[in-house]
């Protein structure tokens, strides 16, 4: 208020503190409401939101504006606006540099990537933490679940791991490493093109109550594993008049659990040999086919079989065809099994089969046993006796 009710007022440069960030705006507006006041000083500061963003939360700057109001008539007074900023928490913000990992299983084992994090408030001083999502599977056409173990699923999120920023010595803007690491023995369960999908949510915490969040996915697939084979009994021994039948069985494992492997059995080598044991032994082509066709396998139905399981092998032959083997003459047969998992994946086992001829007694044909001799006429006769031998190579001779 001034005495002097004709003065006109006015206000002098305002002069703002040195680190002063936003401004300040002053007019006179004179009263006209018959108070008795001659009027009034307002104000007005600005200031750009980016400027102040700098500032966590709770944090104060504090400005001033210094300046005098003039009457022209020589007459001031001295003011100062003081304006007190207090900061909020802004949020951190997410960049993310590489935020997808493929696992190969045989091949890529391994994948990493970066999450980028910045803090306008420069104080902040985020730290970081991970959980499991997600995580789901599905079996080669695309669309039916796989059902996990639970330590399967375990050791599918254990894989996943952050380099945590340490709050103490970080800055309110930095990085955040991410690595997926997992072992083939944890992935040979899955077939071939079979596909485990997991996501891991990564949120940075600015420990002001800020927090943003992030996913990574990780895509394992599956690639096909060979069966392994276990020979429990692959040789079987034939002798000539006494054992005319063998059997044994091959035992597969298939570490793709989804995997239902058959069988197929096809003849690898028949050789034949003297008694001498190293004269060859002709066969002919029915002697080669009988021994061919007495060898059989338990083919697993790929319906209802397992992953794991045994293939049981016969061989079963007639005397009829062993026969026209003589004393030690031995056949080898070699049969070779075949286990397919259908993914493309085949292991092979061999089975011998070792047929040993024993002695046919020959038969013998009395053609004519019966001789005439008459004195002073008939003084000679003769007859015959046929002799026949099973077993082909023996050349009988005769004594009387």
């Amino acid at each position: 208020t001034d005495m002097d009710l004709t003065d006109v007022h006015s206000i002098s440069t305002i002069t703002p503190s040195v680190d002063a960030l936003g401004s300040l705006a002053a007019e006179i507006i004179r009263d006209t409401t018959g108070t008795g006041l001659n009027g009034r000083l307002a104000w007005d500061y600005t200031v750009p939101a980016s400027a102040v963003e700098y500032l966590a939360k709770d944090q104060i700057k504090v400005e001033t504006f210094a300046f005098s109001v003039l009457d022209f008539q020589g007459g001031s007074v001295e003011r100062t606006v003081t304006i007190t900023i207090t900061g909020t928490n802004d949020t951190p913000t997410l960049t993310a540099t590489d935020v997808g990992g493929v696992i190969l299983e045989g091949t890529t084992l391994s994948d990493s990537g970066s999450i980028a994090f910045a803090d306008l408030d420069l104080t902040d001083r985020p730290t970081a933490t991970e959980v499991t999502k997600s995580v789901t599977a599905l079996k080669a056409d695309g669309t039916t679940a796989l059902t996990l173990t639970t330590d399967q699923q375990a050791a599918i999120e254990a894989a996943f791991s952050i380099a945590v920023p340490n709050p103490n010595t970080n800055a309110n803007n930095g990085t955040i490493n991410w690595t997926y690491t997992i072992t083939e023995a944890n992935l040979n369960f899955l077939a071939k093109d079979e596909v485990v999908t997991a996501v891991f949510t990564v949120t940075v915490n600015d420990q002001n109550g800020g927090t943003a969040a992030q996913d990574v996915t990780v895509v394992l697939t599956g690639s096909n594993d060979v069966p392994t084979l276990t020979a429990n009994d692959v040789g079987g021994t034939i002798l000539e008049g006494t054992t005319l039948s063998d059997s044994g069985s091959i035992a597969f494992a298939d570490l793709d659990l989804t995997d239902r492997p058959t069988a197929t059995e096809v003849t690898k080598s028949v050789t034949a040999l003297k008694a001498d044991g190293t004269t060859a032994l002709t066969l002919t082509t029915d002697q080669q086919a009988a021994i061919e066709a007495a060898f059989s396998i338990a083919v697993p139905n790929p319906n209802t079989n397992a992953n794991n399981g045994t293939i049981n092998w016969t061989y079963t032959i007639t005397e009829a065809n062993l026969n026209f083997l003589a004393k030690d003459e031995v056949v080898t047969a070699v049969f070779t099994v075949t286990v397919n998992d259908q993914n493309g994946g085949t292991a092979a086992q061999d089975v011998t089969v070792v047929l040993t001829g024993s002695n046919d007694v020959p038969t013998l044909t009395a053609n004519d046993v019966g001789g005439t001799i008459l004195e002073g006429t008939t003084l000679s006769d003769s007859g015959s006796i046929a002799f026949a031998d099973l077993d082909l190579t023996d050349r009988p001779t005769a004594t009387e």
